[in-house]
C-alpha cells in the first residue's frame, strides 16, 4: 500500500503526508548501500588475489570456482563499490572498492585500510563496515613462538610478559580502527570478526603436531576474540565468531545434502582450499550468511541470505537435497541488543517502585520507633 494514496484532503492528513514525503527513502544493504571491509586474505576476494598467488610464489589452484565470503555476497548483489585497478606485490589486480582487505595483512596494516576506505565512510557511500583481521599476527611467527614456549609445563600463556604484550598490541589496533571508523562516521553500522584459531586448521595442525601446545595457542586467540567480543559489546555492534566456525573441522556439515571433506583439496567438498588453510567456497558461504544475519538483527535491515544450493553450486557442485535450505548461522553470531526505550522506562519505573516502597518501610519504622520512645 501507498501511503502518499491514502491521503484525504483534511488539514491533519495533508500535513501528515507532506511530512511523509519528506522523509528520506528507508536505505539497507537491500538498497545498495555500499559494505566496506577491513582485513586479510579471508576478505580480500578470492577472486582478486587467487589468480595471482601462483606468480608471488604461493601455490593454490585457482579455477573460478573458489569464492570468498565478499565474493559470494558480491554476486548476490551486494554493494562492495566499482571495480577498481591495482597491484597486490607487483602483480595486477582487479578488486571491488570498498573491499580494503589486503591478502597477507595483519593487524599492524590495519590503520591504512581504515585510511584508505575513509572518504568513501565520510561521503556514507559505505554505511556498513566488516573488520576481521589479526589472523596473520599468528602466522608471522606469532603461532610458532607461544607454541614452542608452550613446550615448558610451566608456561602460562596468559600471564607471560611478551604473549601478553602480543594480545595487546592486537587488540589496541583493533580498537584504534574502530574509533578512527567512528570518528569518520559516529553513525557508522560495524561488525567485527574474532580470529580464527588456526590450530584446527589442517596445515597448522600438521606443522605443529602437538595437540597440548597448540591448546595453549588456543588460549590466546581465545583471550584476543574475548576482548574484541568486549569492544564490540562496548559500542553495541554484533559479532561474527569464526572460532567456533572453524572448529566444525571436527563435525563436518552436510550442507544441501553435500557432507564437506575436513581436508584441503582442488575440490568444493573440501572444507579448505589446496593449501589446507584458507576456507572453501562453502564454508565461505556460510560465513556470508552470518554476516548478514549479523546485520539483519543488530541494525534491523533486511537482507536475502544466500541459499544452501547456491553456495553448493557456487562450490563447482550439484546440490542432492530440495530447497532453498539454509544453514543455521546463529551459533556464529554475538550480539547484545540495545534496550528498547519502553524497557528502560519500564526499568526507570521499577526502580522508582522499589525506592518508593523502601522510603515508605523506612517511614513507617520511624513512626514506630517514634511511638514506642514517647
Amino acid at each position: 500500500m501507498n501511503l502518499r494514496t491514502t491521503c484525504s484532503a483534511t488539514f491533519y492528513s495533508v500535513l501528515f503526508c507532506a511530512l511523509l514525503s519528506a522523509l528520506p527513502a528507508k536505505a539497507g544493504l537491500l538498497n545498495g548501500d555500499g559494505i566496506g571491509v577491513y582485513g586479510d586474505s579471508l576478505s580480500m576476494q578470492y577472486s582478486s588475489w587467487l589468480p595471482v598467488a601462483g606468480p608471488i610464489g604461493y601455490p593454490l589452484t585457482y579455477d573460478g570456482a573458489q569464492s570468498n565470503w565478499v565474493d559470494h555476497l558480491k554476486s548476490s548483489g551486494y554493494n562492495f563499490g566499482p571495480n577498481t585497478k591495482g597491484t597486490l606485490y607487483g602483480q595486477p589486480v582487479t578488486f571491488a572498492r570498498y573491499d580494503r582487505a589486503v591478502a597477507g595483512a595483519a593487524s599492524a596494516d590495519l590503520a591504512s585500510q581504515v585510511t584508505n576506505l575513509k572518504a568513501d565512510i565520510t561521503s556514507q557511500n559505505v554505511k556498513l563496515t566488516v573488520l576481521g583481521i589479526g589472523g596473520n599476527d599468528f602466522t608471522l611467527g606469532g603461532y610458532g613462538t607461544i607454541y614452542d614456549k608452550a613446550a615448558n609445563p610451566l608456561f602460562n600463556p596468559l600471564t607471560d610478559t611478551a604473549t601478553k604484550t602480543f594480545m595487546n598490541t592486537i587488540v589496541n589496533r583493533i580498537t584504534a580502527g574502530v574509533n578512527s571508523t567512528l570518528t569518520s562516521d559516529p553513525n557508522q553500522h560495524m561488525i567485527l570478526m574474532t580470529i580464527p584459531d588456526l590450530g584446527s586448521m589442517p596445515a597448522f595442525a600438521d606443522a605443529f603436531p602437538i595437540a597440548s601446545q597448540r591448546a595453549d595457542v588456543t588460549q590466546v586467540v581465545t583471550a584476543i576474540n574475548q576482548r574484541i567480543i568486549a569492544l564490540a559489546a562496548s559500542h553495541h555492534m554484533p559479532v561474527v565468531n569464526l572460532q567456533p566456525l572453524t572448529d566444525i573441522v571436527q563435525n563436518p556439515p552436510t550442507i544441501a545434502g553435500v557432507t564437506l571433506l575436513p581436508t584441503g583439496g582442488d575440490s568444493g567438498q573440501n572444507m579448505f582450499l589446496s593449501d589446507s588453510f584458507h576456507p572453501g567456497t562453502i564454508i565461505n558461504g556460510i560465513l556470508a550468511n552470518a554476516i548478514l544475519y549479523a546485520n539483519k538483527i543488530a541494525y534491523n535491515d533486511p537482507v536475502t541470505y544466500i541459499s544452501d544450493q547456491t553456495i553448493v553450486t557456487r562450490a563447482g557442485l550439484t546440490p542432492t537435497s530440495g530447497g532453498p535450505t539454509y544453514y543455521n548461522v546463529a551459533p556464529y553470531v554475538i550480539f547484545t541488543p540495545v534496550p528498547e526505550p519502553s524497557s528502560l522506562a519500564l526499568a526507570g519505573i521499577a526502580v522508582a517502585i522499589s525506592v518508593g516502597a523502601a522510603v515508605r518501610r523506612r517511614h513507617r519504622v520511624a513512626l514506630s520507633g517514634a511511638a514506642l520512645s514517647g
